[in-house]
């Protein structure tokens, strides 16, 4: 998918920061210096699109969807209808928001209560099904 500088700065853009640090490495680019032109017609694209259906299939496990507010990326006003989504097949979730965050910042603020959530998961600790709230609203 990814060209040039962007297939170069991939690494970083993906173990130093999310959006807004790959983002900023490529204010002004050039159309079509970063994406290949025909990215979308990529096989393993058209495989992952068909796979990565988010919400759909059965998880066998716990799982944390934690949203900012505020994210600019992923949109707290597109992740909501997702998760209950999720919640109406089956999905046992934990949902947590965080007011006035962007994506990086409540990924970054949010740590201590993912560490926490994963601690209590190794400790065998049940985790809390958000889905009854979340479907209500």
């Amino acid at each position: 998918m990814l060209r040039g500088k962007a297939l170069e700065r991939y690494p970083d853009s993906t173990t130093k920061g999310c959006w807004d640090y790959a983002y900023a490495g490529f204010i002004g680019a050039q159309p079509g210096a970063v994406l290949k032109t025909d990215w979308e017609q990529n096989p393993e694209v058209a495989q992952l699109s068909q796979i990565d259906q988010i919400g759909t299939a059965p998880l066998s496990g716990s799982f944390l969807v934690i949203a900012g507010e505020a994210d600019q990326s992923i949109t707290f006003p597109m992740l909501r209808p997702l998760v209950q989504k999720a919640c109406r097949n089956g999905i046992a979730l934990e949902f947590r928001s965080y007011p006035g965050l962007d994506h990086d910042p409540v990924m970054d603020r949010s740590t201590p209560d993912q560490l926490a959530w994963i601690r209590d998961r190794f400790a065998g600790k049940p985790t809390t099904n958000s889905c009854p709230s979340v479907l209500a609203q």
